[in-house]
């Protein structure tokens, strides 16, 4: 299938980025043993191959060696810093949390996950607004069983098989969490849960059922949203905004597309307005910036209604901020000044915290262990979509102290 030739060859892409970031590490580190940062780096290179990584005994040597480097990294360093802006501690932890994940005996996987939660624990006494992890501890033994699972299932197939049998779960997932709403209609929790589901089941089915995927990630859009009423979470909203800009772009209508686009910036501006990590909060503003692209992007799936999809001025605010690697150079582009914002869209939280660490990028998650097991790949990218986390390597520090 065409979705499923994709899908391989983006994670092989990556593969081989993160391949050539650790070659680089690698000779650095002959050269400069001491330097904390390039060491930390190549850990959380490591830990971001692990993730994609769908052979678990390789998942299982990558995570080794990542948690190696990252802890000698501490060890010349305790307060080191990552190029992504985290303290080192994070993704140790994240590293230990993986490795839990999938360790099949369990007594041994209760001392990853003690490890882990050790090291949240100490990195929180120096970071105390950092708390990525506390959600992923405490739902620990469900999605270890959850992965675990999975990784039998996928067991002796294809990564053809594979990804229908992660459609099949995926059905089997949402078939559950309908019936749980059935019985709890205004639980703002199992409505996240549900809309969450099936976008990530739109996004596997997009290629070779087109009307399925796109009633699925309508009616996600709808179930986030119902949430998001009943409790705003930050989580929620900015899968909302995912869910949102990708009916967009399914939408034919320039006019309903436009509504639609400008609705999930509204969206995400509430999702950043929650934020109060720095260094988060100016990856967030970054990516709100770059949601502007998803006007061209429009364009060039829609050809025949390319002229009536307007295109909205970048505010001068998130003009200003430092390019990333998927930064339409059009956004860029010398403009007349930006005409107001969309009512509730705007830049929340720009100004001075948007200037501080706004060179800094975001580094692997807790959150990407359970899709490295499911062997999935989000597709969040080519909507033009916020992501957790935008799977590109970050360049390697060539020098004692620089990031």
């Amino acid at each position: 299938m065409e979705f499923q030739s994709r899908n391989m060859q983006e994670q092989e892409e990556i593969r081989k980025m993160l391949l050539s970031e650790c070659e680089q590490c690698r000779v650095h580190s002959d050269q400069q043993p001491r330097n904390d940062k390039l060491i930390a780096h190549w850990g959380a290179m490591l830990l971001q191959l692990a993730v994609i990584t769908e052979d678990v005994p390789g998942k299982h040597e990558l995570l080794k060696d990542s948690r190696a480097k990252l802890q000698r990294a501490i060890d010349i360093n305790p307060n080191c810093i990552t190029p992504d802006g985290q303290l080192c501690l994070f993704h140790l932890a994240n590293a230990f949390y993986m490795t839990y994940i999938f360790e099949e005996d369990d007594a041994q996987a209760e001392k990853y996950l003690q490890k882990c939660t050790q090291l949240v624990q100490k990195g929180r006494k120096k970071d105390p607004k950092n708390t990525v992890m506390l959600n992923q501890i405490k739902d620990a033994p469900l999605q270890r069983d959850e992965c675990l699972k999975a990784a039998k299932r996928f067991q002796g197939k294809t990564k053809e098989g594979q990804q229908l049998e992660l459609v099949k779960m995926g059905q089997e997932k949402c078939e559950h969490l309908e019936a749980m709403l059935a019985a709890r209609p205004d639980d703002a929790g199992v409505l996240k849960q549900y809309g969450s589901q099936l976008l990530e089941l739109s996004l596997l089915t997009e290629s070779h059922d087109v009307l399925g995927a796109r009633e699925d990630v309508v009616k996600a859009m709808h179930m986030l949203k119902k949430s998001s009423e009943l409790h705003k979470d930050q989580q929620c909203l900015t899968m909302l905004s995912l869910a949102t800009n990708a009916v967009a772009m399914l939408e034919e209508d320039a006019g309903t597309a436009h509504a639609l686009l400008q609705q999930a910036r509204k969206s995400f501006s509430q999702a950043i307005s929650l934020e109060e990590n720095a260094e988060q909060l100016a990856l967030m503003l970054m990516q709100f910036r770059d949601m502007y692209a998803t006007n061209y992007q429009w364009r060039e799936q829609h050809p025949k209604h390319a002229l009536k999809m307007p295109i909205d001025v970048v505010p001068a605010d998130l003009a200003s901020l430092p390019p990333t690697e998927s930064t339409w150079p059009e956004l860029l582009a010398s403009s007349p000044p930006p005409a107001k914002a969309a009512e509730g869209e705007g830049s929340p939280g720009a100004g001075k915290r948007a200037k501080k660490g706004a060179k800094k990028e975001n580094g692997g998650k807790a959150g990407e262990a359970k899709k490295g097991a499911e062997g999935g790949s989000s597709k969040a990218r080519s909507l033009g979509a916020p992501t957790e986390s935008n799977g590109k390597a970050t360049k390697t520090p060539a020098q004692d102290g620089e990031a």
